[in-house]
């Protein structure tokens, strides 16, 4: 199985009410991860 196939699995798991919350932290961590994508790419051209 999958990773993603078991995050599905879990959520499905997951009351209505607190989806919200899942997905707020998984916005929170790709958008993180962007940041520190972004932000190594911007370094790397200000060093140049």
């Amino acid at each position: 199985m999958s990773d993603k196939e078991r995050v599905i699995q879990l959520l499905d798991k997951v009351p209505d009410y607190k989806i919200g919350y899942v997905l707020a932290y998984a916005q929170g961590i790709t958008a993180h991860k962007l940041k520190k994508v972004i932000g190594e790419r911007v370094s790397f051209y200000m060093n140049c």
